[in-house]
């Protein structure tokens, strides 16, 4: 059968899949739209609720930042109290302990919602989860019998690694650090104290500090960019003008004149030996999760050296911090397991397989037809001429049909159909071959 060996192997089908971005999903990543509620289908809709610590960031380079997103002084009072200071219940997160879609499909990633009062106005804060490694450099954050390496694993496979260890001002270290200077390293005292952490959202405050919205860990994320700034813009969030009609934060109210457009940068996509990494999309492995959830003040980049007022990456607040002696060392690790942020990654495979039904033929067109896949948003239509590997002929097909017009008469032709949804893709059609004549 013409086409019939010419189709990608599973390990490129897998590699397509991770590329197919549809709206819904690339809105989700933003943080612009909640995943959908769960009915009657769904079994599990258990979730969890984690108030928010103030957290002692260990990493020595952070700073707070003082100015907002347009980098207007923020003057550190707020109600004529002297110091503003990050405090308990001041944030909270949500989250299903089973992530799964409306149709009951366990999805591969995090789900929450985050809700925030009282933060810094007009502020952006990045959300991650961060694993827990039982083991690190001595007087340094090690989680002991109360972490899980393997969650820390799955999470920094996946995503990326934190070290806080003193390297400067490096912060972006690859598989290989990790495994040469912590999972494998041949001492504790030569141990780095790593993280795996996934940068999976972010979110703005209002002109009090307040935010209530969702978060899921869908797509990984370097870091935030302004439209001002040189730097890889490759998804768009927003654009905001400030306010602050009460003077909170500031002193006097102000309005902006301008917007301030705000972008995600992909967390630099490559292959671990894990994982596979891709630069647009993330599933986390089927497994039992044990980790915490960070809050993050964005620093947009600002020279810390040059601009001490616009910080430096600070983490601010956790759903978990160790305990601290008077000299400011870690004394131990939190053992309420209420604070845990915990869930589970069901094995999800995709939507549905479609059936290809017909291929019929007239003067230079085929018009397929195919049955549904429930839980697809679109279908992506592949064809190969004999001879020849297939490649894609058309995606975004909402429909059950599609009219093949870009075809010569007397020449055979093979297609084949994959449903798509905000996960993935399903594996491909049965194949259908079609020759077209006047």
């Amino acid at each position: 059968m013409a086409g019939s060996n010419c189709w990608p192997s599973k390990g490129k089908i897998m590699k397509f899949k991770s590329m197919v971005v549809c709206s819904v999903a690339l809105a989700l990543a933003a943080g612009m739209l909640a995943a959908p509620a769960a009915n009657a289908q769904d079994t599990t809709t258990d979730t969890k609720t984690v108030s928010l610590v103030p957290f002692k960031d260990p990493w020595l380079s952070s700073k707070p930042r003082w100015w907002d997103i347009e980098n207007r002084q923020f003057n550190g009072f707020l109600n004529n109290n002297p110091t503003f200071v990050y405090k308990q219940g001041q944030a909270t997160i949500t989250y299903q302990t089973n992530p799964k879609d409306s149709y009951g499909n366990p999805l591969p990633y995090f789900v929450g919602e985050v809700k925030a009062v009282g933060l810094k106005p007009n502020f952006w804060y990045q959300v991650k989860l961060i694993g827990k490694p039982t083991l690190g450099e001595p007087g340094k954050a090690a989680w002991g019998a109360f972490g899980d390496d393997v969650t820390n694993e799955r999470i920094g496979y996946a995503a990326r690694w934190w070290c806080d260890t003193a390297h400067g001002t490096a912060t972006n270290f690859d598989d290989a650090h990790f495994e040469d200077f912590h999972k494998y390293s041949p001492t504790d005292a030569e141990r780095h104290n790593m993280y795996g952490y996934l940068y999976m959202s972010g979110f703005l405050t209002d002109e009090y500090g307040n935010y209530s919205g969702p978060v899921n860990s869908s797509r990984s994320y370097h870091v935030t960019w302004k439209g001002s700034q040189n730097g890889p813009k490759d998804v768009y969030i927003g654009a905001w003008k400030l306010f602050s009609k009460s003077g909170y934060g500031y002193g006097s109210p102000f309005q902006s004149k301008f917007s301030t457009s705000l972008y995600y940068e992909y967390e630099r996509g490559y292959s671990s030996n894990v994982v596979p990494r891709y630069s647009d999309s993330i599933r986390l492995p089927a497994g039992d999760y044990h980790c915490r959830l960070l809050l993050l003040e964005e620093s947009f980049h600002n020279n810390a050296n040059t601009y001490p007022n616009g910080g430096y990456w600070q983490g601010v607040l956790a759903s978990e911090d160790f305990s601290y002696g008077t000299d400011g060392k870690f004394l131990s690790p939190d053992t309420n397991v209420e604070n845990d942020v915990r869930f589970t990654i069901g094995a999800y495979s995709g939507p549905a397989t479609p059936a290809l039904l017909s291929a019929v033929t007239g003067s230079r067109k085929v018009i397929l037809s195919w049955t549904a896949s429930e839980t697809a948003s679109s279908y992506t239509i592949w064809r190969a001429r004999a001879g020849y590997d297939y490649s894609i002929l058309k995606t975004g097909v909402t429909g059950t049909s599609y009219t093949d017009t870009n075809v010569t008469n007397g020449v055979t032709y093979s297609y084949r159909v994959v449903a798509v949804d905000r996960i993935g893709e399903s594996f491909p059609s049965n194949e259908v071959i079609a020759t077209p004549s006047r």
